[in-house]
């Protein structure tokens, strides 16, 4: 009972910090006149809200839910933020954007999430064949990326955001980077299968 007390704690600060990183980039918004920014700030609190009520039905663990935390910040503070009067989304580190790690990283988190997910319901294929469940997941991560890509086209039809969001190579690097953070989390989620059974 302690134990999960704790637990119920360690969720409703999770809980507390999203909440307080989205209000801190809404008022950076409203002061900058950023209103777009509306639309994905709406976007995470519905996604925080949604992962909070059903977290143990999806048997989400506490490190996958401060990874979708974390994704959320990192999400909101490339579109607000800038360094040297360009977006942090379109900044370069060496050879790549900000927004190839953001989507390196929530192609991994993703991953983990259909992973907890879908884990229950494929137990057979997840022990046999480990392999056939990782390419699964990894499709199943490259289909939610899909959802991320149509809410993004939405901003561009209705708000104007097509300089923000980008062009054709942008959404196809994206597509790319959410390949290789769920591959790369396929590794993480294989050992961690093998250390689940022995």
């Amino acid at each position: 009972m302690e134990k999960q007390l704790h637990s119920k704690l360690e969720i409703n600060l999770l809980l507390v910090f999203s909440f307080l990183y989205v209000a801190f980039f809404l008022l950076n918004a409203v002061l900058h006149g950023n209103f777009e920014f509306f639309y994905y700030a709406i976007i995470v609190v519905a996604l925080i809200l949604f992962v909070n009520i059903n977290y143990e039905k999806f048997h989400l663990s506490k490190s996958v839910l401060f990874g979708l935390a974390l994704l959320g910040f990192f999400h909101l503070l490339g579109g607000s933020w800038y360094l040297g009067g360009i977006r942090l989304y379109d900044h370069y580190f060496w050879i790549f954007k900000y927004d190839n790690f953001v989507h390196f990283f929530g192609g991994f988190v993703m991953l983990l999430i259909s992973y907890s997910m879908l884990s229950p319901y494929f137990k057979i294929i997840k022990n046999k064949r480990p392999f056939a469940f990782a390419f699964i997941l990894v499709i199943f991560t490259l289909g939610a990326g899909a959802v991320i890509e149509l809410v993004e086209l939405l901003a561009v039809i209705f708000m104007n955001a097509g300089p923000k969001v980008g062009d054709y190579m942008n959404n196809a690097f994206d597509i790319v980077f959410n390949l290789l953070g769920a591959t790369a989390a396929s590794f993480v989620a294989y050992f961690y299968r093998k250390k689940e059974t022995k």
